[in-house]
């Protein structure tokens, strides 16, 4: 007797008590159906063949009686490893073998092909016949599409969601905490472009405050009655990029059942803040540089242009320029975005504003937590200072929101920031020891602060810190200063 004539006998109508669920079962009864109308073997096998999903059937010993062509294009297994072989040999921890173990029915059971790292889910009953239980049969369904279909949906949610957020909170220039000359001149420059249209390219750091700027600017602009919207070019999904910029018509592709409008249409009239324009692939740069060109877009799948008014605000912590000349970023849509640059000072370059951050973060946690922290020790102060904050105001944020949240003393002490600084900065600190570049660093800010940033006072600056007024200014420029 060869394998389809034993499939055959194991596949009788009372043989089965109810193989899988609810089209499963349904499958099962028509190929029991099939068999008893055709009396063929051969044509068993054809139906079998025919599924879409992947079949394997063994008797009670766990040996395989048959494989359908669909179970190795979905598993990646050749017919020809599983055929007459045990399941228990060949694989004692699969779902056929878990069925005959535990003689019972296995539904919806997720898995992963191993030899192709595939997803499926897999559908296992036992075969009885006169209360003994003859075999056991799978059905394996390739989900790997669906995987990838919910990952996409996730990503585009997550992202939404996150869009949607962000362009619900309103900044103000006064909730820019710092009284530095380093971060008022750049307030002042904000303040001066904010009521006019021309692009702004904010320069900065991470966690040093770009979005915070821009919605500034923004909310004392003559569009602060109008939408404000904040992209983060990094974490739209390639799939997303023109249908989510420009909006797309019905049927423009898979998938676009209804027609949808794209962010610049949403925020007409408004300002739109590309966050890490540095991360737009070059194929949306082009449509990009043409919005700012012509003022006008086209949804995709569509043949007529729609005018827009948005003011465009950039921001990026890349050199741009640097990009520009290696190709990565475009030269005519860098200088488009580059009318008015500013640049954010890194927290190292403002020191001086630790102290009221510090003040400021302490009471917003204060008022989170429901605790009552007064301030924080002279010596753990120093340590801040001197800590070089590489994440910048947002990582004093998250600094100060630990020591606020694990200490149970009023007064913030070294012991509430070991956790979060570097032990290398702890033990430099403990020496009193300041590296050369910082203590010129902060000299050059003591002394800017004491006679003020205009050019009398960095003459008198330059006199007190014994240098010329040139030799200042390149200071000045190579650290970033001012």
């Amino acid at each position: 007797m060869n394998n389809i004539d034993l499939v055959s006998s194991l596949i009788k109508e009372d043989s089965i008590s109810s193989i899988f669920h609810p089209d499963s079962s349904r499958l099962s009864k028509d190929l029991i159906l099939f068999y008893k109308k055709s009396k063929e073997t051969k044509l068993l096998e054809a139906l079998l063949e025919c599924i879409p999903e992947g079949v394997e059937i063994s008797d009670e010993s766990g040996k395989i009686l048959y494989v359908n062509e669909s179970f190795e294009k979905i598993t990646g297994i050749k017919k020809d490893s599983r055929i007459s072989k045990n399941i228990y040999e060949v694989n004692p921890k699969s779902i056929l073998a878990r069925t005959l173990r535990e003689r019972k029915i296995i539904n919806d059971r997720l898995t992963t092909a191993p030899d192709i790292n595939r997803e499926v889910v897999a559908n296992g009953s036992p075969i009885f016949f006169d209360n003994k239980m003859i075999g056991a049969i799978i059905l394996i369904k390739d989900i790997s599409q669906i995987i990838h279909l919910a990952k996409k949906l996730n990503q585009t949610t997550h992202y939404l969601n996150e869009m949607y957020n962000r362009n619900s909170e309103h900044y103000k220039f006064t909730d820019i905490i710092g009284g530095s000359s380093s971060i008022q001149n750049v307030i002042q420059l904000a303040k001066k472009v904010a009521p006019m249209d021309s692009t702004v390219l904010i320069e900065g750091e991470n966690g040093t405050g770009k979005e915070l700027f821009a919605h500034s600017i923004h909310e004392s602009s003559l569009r602060i009655d109008k939408p404000f919207f904040r992209v983060n070019c990094a974490a739209i999904p390639e799939h997303l990029l023109e249908s989510e910029f420009f909006g797309h018509e019905k049927g423009s592709f898979t998938g676009a059942s209804n027609k949808k409008v794209g962010i610049f249409e949403l925020a007409n009239g408004g300002t739109l803040f590309l966050d890490e324009i540095g991360d737009m692939p070059i194929l949306l740069q082009s449509k990009l540089l043409r919005v700012l060109q012509e003022g006008e877009i086209r949804r995709v799948g569509g043949s007529k242009t729609i005018k827009v008014d948005v003011r465009i605000i950039t921001a990026t912590n890349r050199n741009l320029k640097e990009m520009v000349s290696k190709g990565r970023f475009r030269e005519d849509l860098y200088y488009r975005i580059n009318v008015i640059t500013i640049r954010i000072p890194s927290l190292k370059e403002r020191v001086e504003d630790i102290l009221e951050l510090t003040d400021f973060f302490i009471r917003k946690y204060n008022k989170k937590f429901r605790k009552m922290i007064l301030g924080i020790e002279p010596k753990a102060f120093e340590k801040l200072s001197e800590h070089s904050w590489p994440g910048n105001v947002r990582e004093l944020e998250n600094v100060i929101e630990y020591a606020v949240l694990t200490s149970d003393t009023e007064i913030l002490g070294l012991e509430h920031f070991a956790a979060k600084i570097p032990a290398k900065n702890i033990a430099n600190n403990r020496t009193g020891i300041i590296p050369l570049v910082e203590m010129e660093r902060l000299h050059i800010h003591k002394a800017l602060k004491l006679y003020g940033n205009t050019l009398k006072g960095k003459k008198q600056a330059a006199q007190a810190l014994g240098i010329s007024l040139a030799t200042l200014y390149n200071k000045l420029k190579n650290n970033g200063i001012g």
